[in-house]
């Protein structure tokens, strides 16, 4: 389980970093490039704040699919509706080419029948008007919210010529009349304009000021102004299409149709203090953003916010501030690594002298210039850091607890050295965070900079120990042997630190070195034991010390421990490769519930907000967390086998 804790923050320290590193872009959608947009805004019941977006395309979403941030900040209680489910008013203008030119092909007739479908599949608070246009345009039918539309578009006949500029203003004056109506117009014509008073830039600016959303669509033809009717739809944030033939008019209405009821509504209340809000709404695959002020409604380009490609601090120094702050935090890092990577050389000679009391070319392990750590602290200012911060872990009990963790670990650097570069590391990250991606980050940095190395220093102590274990019945069978071919305990451990691989071998050659400087050297083997933190090698240690005290064969005891150890964890994999299925169990069973969480947020942003939102939900997921406690307390509990 130890493992699975050193590679989780690991793994964590990485896409922290990932993260860190990353461009704080905050995404923003128009209704053009987009398949999702926002219409309006309405604040006017704030601190409620209600969104109307728009979904165009194939599959719509649910509103379970949506997720909501505010100021950056995800919006955890919201709700999502179809705006076929609210009572918010629509307004739909049908503005119907009347022209002679429609007679062709039966596209009059072709319109009516496509009119007939789009009015049956209104939503129930919607209200259709109808325009027609030739010569001059005509009111053909007020607002309604029955089938008088239907009515009004049979009775129409195709004659004259095309004023369809002046049609569109026409119907863009009737939503302006009726401002509790959300502004819809949708356009059908199959010829150019003719004989219009209005001209086609005037009708887009009146379009986007009334904060219309124009849907058009065109029949194809010798005449018909396609670039027109695309500019009209693109300026307001509508749809274009274009049909070949009349047999296409249908398909096209009902494409327009579906655009018009895949609007929802989505509702939250507002936590901002400023007067102003920036808001952005998504589902998988598609996001919009807005910008609102409290106390009134946005309508179209009003809520679309300029693009912001940073986030954090450094926003407002632009790409040059980021660049800036990037190399400055470059820069630290890079005096830390050569801070901490400049070998240090007034010790030589001490060392040099500590060494002659090893033999051969073995070196003092320890104190020797490869195995015992080194000062790294080199330059005058990073060497006064260490001081002060040796001091201050000293006067808080810190050091020697440092000392202990790296002398476990086997890492060559000073315990002073260690609590400055780490806290320096720290430091650096977060520092580079808060400036990048802002203060949560920049916490989230300092806590990982202080644990990283912690973890990664406990992992090699682990691994250490672990191996150190595993060679001790090695080790004794070895030491038996040279005692019962004449050595003396002495020279036996002497010989066996020679035979022996690390880390057994070093912990032996730092017992023969502290025991040549005048130790005794079961006080020394004791020491080892206790740095391992091994009770099999105390206990072994302490047998060595009775037997010399009491007389005996110290040989053959020897090789009776190693017999028991040998077995002991002959026993020890044997249980543990039983109790493999449970221990697989409880992890499944542990990370399963959460990992399964996170990917519903992930793949259905929303789906789970009553669980946060409701005080039913609450209860739910407090009881779910203390029942997995519980099962996986109980499953550790049974498949824990002391041997």
């Amino acid at each position: 389980m130890k493992a699975f804790r050193y590679a989780g923050a690991s793994i964590a320290l990485v896409l922290f970093a990932l993260m860190a590193m990353g461009p704080g872009v905050s995404a923003q959608t128009n209704s053009n490039a987009s398949s999702l947009a926002i219409r309006s805004i309405d604040t006017t019941k704030w601190p409620r704040v209600t969104a109307t977006v728009q979904y165009a395309g194939d599959t719509p979403p649910g509103p379970g699919d949506f997720s909501v941030r505010e100021s950056g900040k995800i919006v955890r209680t919201f709700t999502a509706k179809r705006i076929a489910e609210t009572p918010t008013p629509i307004g739909v203008v049908l503005v119907i080419d009347t022209s002679g030119s429609m007679r062709a092909g039966g596209r009059l007739d072709a319109a009516k029948a496509a009119v007939r479908s789009f009015v049956a599949n209104r939503a129930p608070a919607e209200q259709i008007a109808v325009v027609s246009f030739s010569d001059v345009p005509h009111l053909t039918h007020g607002f309604t919210p029955d089938d008088g539309a239907t009515a009004a578009v049979e009775g129409l006949g195709a004659s004259g010529e095309t004023a369809l500029w002046d049609a569109v203003g026409l119907g863009i004056g009737l939503l302006t009349d009726r401002p509790d109506l959300q502004p819809n117009i949708v356009v059908l014509s199959d010829g150019r304009d003719t004989v219009s008073v209005r001209q086609p830039q005037e009708v887009r600016a009146a379009a986007q000021a009334a904060h219309v959303v124009v849907h058009t669509l065109g029949i194809q033809g010798d005449n018909l102004d396609n670039k027109g009717l695309a500019d009209l739809a693109s300026a307001t944030g509508g749809q274009s299409f274009v049909a070949t033939g009349a047999s296409g008019v249908d398909g096209l209405f009902a494409q327009i149709r579906r655009s018009l009821n895949q609007q929802f509504e989505v509702s939250w209340v507002s936590t901002a203090t400023s007067p102003g809000i920036d808001m952005s709404v998504s589902i998988p695959g598609a996001i919009a953003s807005g910008r609102a002020a409290a106390g009134a409604v946005s309508r179209g380009a009003q809520t679309r916010p300029e693009i912001v490609k940073h986030s954090g601090p450094v926003a407002a120094f632009g790409s040059v501030g980021r660049l800036v702050a990037l190399g400055g935090v470059l820069l630290a890092v890079a005096f830390l690594v050569i801070g901490f990577g400049l070998a240090g050389r007034g010790s030589e000679s001490l060392l040099r002298r500590l060494q002659s009391y090893g033999t051969g070319e073995e070196e003092v392990v320890g104190l020797g210039a490869d195995d015992g750590p080194r000062p790294h602290a080199t330059t005058s200012f990073v060497r006064r850091a260490v001081e002060a911060t040796e001091r201050a872990a000293d006067e808080r009990g810190l050091l020697a607890w440092v000392e202990a963790r790296l002398d476990a670990a086997r890492i060559p650097i000073r315990a002073a050295e260690a609590c400055f570069f780490t806290a320096a590391f720290a430091v650096i990250a977060a520092v580079g965070a808060f400036v990048l991606k802002g203060p949560i980050f920049g916490l989230i940095a300092l806590v990982l900079g202080v644990v990283a190395p912690l973890e990664t220093t406990a992992f090699l102590a682990y691994r250490r120990r672990r191996k150190f274990v595993k060679q001790l019945p090695q080790m004794l069978q070895l030491l038996g042997s040279s005692l019962r071919a004449g050595y003396a305990l002495l020279q036996g451990v002497e010989a066996v630190s020679k035979e022996i691989e690390d880390p057994m071998g070093a912990e032996l050659r730092r017992v023969m070195a502290e025991a040549r400087l005048g130790r005794p050297l079961e006080l020394a083997l004791e020491e080892a034991a206790e740095r391992m933190g091994s009770p099999d090698f105390a206990w072994a240690v302490m047998a060595i010390g009775i037997q010399r005290d009491v007389g005996g064969n110290l040989a053959e005891l020897l090789d009776t421990v190693a017999d028991t150890m040998v077995a002991r964890n002959r026993l020890k994999a044997e249980v543990r490769a039983l109790t493999a299925e449970g221990r697989m169990s409880a992890m499944v069973l542990g990370f399963m519930p959460p990992g399964l969480g996170v990917a519903m947020m992930v793949i259905s942003p929303g789906y789970l907000n009553p669980l946060f939102s409701q005080t039913i939900g609450k209860v739910m997921l407090g009881a779910c967390g203390v029942m997995m406690l519980v099962g996986f307390a109980w499953m550790r509990k049974i498949i824990e086998v002391k041997i």
